[in-house]
């Protein structure tokens, strides 16, 4: 989360950012939570942030896509129980949308928990790509 909300300021220039199991639009997160754990961030969300409307929504990448322009990778489980993989696919689609380059990938044996050496491949490829190594 605090990737895409940093790379969406526009503030600094990243050649790209990776995200992964997160949750990009806490209103809907905060409304849908499918597990303890998840209802344990919500609580904890909910607490930092007085849980007003305007408070989730800034907080929320999908609001703010706009801004980003750099390249994004975003990783999600689809078994995941504590965020939701088709904000990821969303959020992707919407960069792209806006002219950004994104791809989402969802893994459908992993929960929250992807493997690093899962993950760790299509990062490298991705880090190659961006920096072009």
């Amino acid at each position: 989360m605090v990737a895409g909300l940093i790379a969406s300021s526009g503030e600094l220039k990243l050649a790209g950012i990776v995200m992964i199991s997160g949750f990009y639009d806490l209103s809907e997160f905060a409304a849908n939570p499918k597990s303890l754990q998840a209802n344990q961030l919500v609580n904890v969300m909910m607490s930092e942030t007085e849980g007003t409307e305007k408070a989730l929504r800034e907080r929320s990448i999908l609001y703010s896509v706009q801004g980003i322009k750099t390249s994004v990778l975003i990783m999600n489980g689809e078994k995941d129980d504590r965020t939701d993989p088709d904000q990821a696919i969303r959020l992707a689609k919407e960069i792209v949308s806006r002219g950004g380059e994104a791809r989402a990938i969802v893994y459908p044996d992993y929960g929250h928990q992807i493997p690093i050496d899962v993950r760790e491949r299509e990062i490298d490829l991705f880090i190659e790509k961006v920096l072009g190594n």
